[in-house]
């Protein structure tokens, strides 16, 4: 799956935000709710909801105040790959 077609098509974000919302959403989900030592520590290598949402914010300031956001737009992309039959970069 290309992701922006997941960020444009999906969601409406418009063409002038498409690539910086992507670079900064898809950087963020696969670095930190896929790929981070407490996501690899996971059964499912993934933070759950929780766990994501009581992360520092001192610590993991990006998106701090969209945490529920960012995880429910992570749930649906995961979904729509899922669906798909489709991976990206951060499925190794």
């Amino acid at each position: 799956m290309v992701f922006s077609e997941f960020m444009g098509t999906t969601l409406g974000f418009p063409p002038e935000h498409t690539v910086l919302t992507q670079v900064f959403f898809f950087g963020h989900s696969a670095g930190v709710i896929k790929g981070s030592e407490q996501a690899l520590m996971s059964d499912d290598f993934l933070l759950d909801r929780d766990t994501y949402m009581d992360l520092s914010c001192r610590t993991q300031a990006t998106f701090a105040t969209k945490r529920s956001e960012i995880y429910q737009l992570f749930q649906a992309y995961l979904k729509m790959k899922r669906e798909l039959g489709h991976y990206d970069a951060a499925d190794r």
